[in-house]
């Protein structure tokens, strides 16, 4: 019986041992897959709704949340041509994001903020714009994540959505 138990405890263990070594990485989300040929690779899930990444345990990297390896602009145009153009730094941003606005003409904007729940978490009343201004928003209050700046023209004709991350 003592040969049986000291059998099944080093198997136990040995398996155990031996499921440690074999871990691969993975993702928890609700859908997903990877394909690859020769060069290129392509990986994409849906469903992850957070985001952190945690390098406080060298020489470790933990991340969860989205696989975009680059920041997204995305600009909706219901009007005419666009006569302005933005630029936001540092992204990610650890305390203030600067906008910096190119435009042909002044011209009214407003600009709000959400988080990516689509809750509003910032909001500026229209302001008058002119060319090459730097607006300087304050992120010092806002958790570490990624949220959406949207910055449209008065008359809503126009918008413009940049990903920001915070730090």
């Amino acid at each position: 019986m003592k040969r049986f138990i000291l059998s099944f405890v080093f198997l136990v263990t040995a398996g155990l041992l031996f499921a440690q070594l074999s871990m691969t990485n993975s993702v928890i989300a609700s859908a997903g897959d990877y394909h690859e040929s020769g060069n290129y690779s392509l990986s994409w899930t849906l469903g992850e709704v957070a985001v952190a990444t945690l390098d406080d345990y060298s020489p470790y990297v933990l991340t969860q949340g989205f696989q975009q390896p680059w920041d997204l602009e995305v600009s909706i145009q219901d009007g005419p041509e666009t006569n302005w153009s933005v630029k936001t730094y540092p992204n990610p941003v650890y305390e203030y994001l600067k906008v910096e606005f190119s435009l042909k003409q002044s011209e009214e904007f407003s600009i709000e903020i959400t988080d990516i729940t689509g809750k509003k978490v910032l909001s500026h009343e229209p302001v008058f714009i002119n060319n090459e201004e730097i607006v300087e928003l304050d992120f010092t209050q806002f958790k570490p994540g990624i949220y959406f700046l949207r910055i449209y023209t008065t008359d809503q004709k126009i918008h413009k959505v940049y990903k920001i991350k915070k730090h």
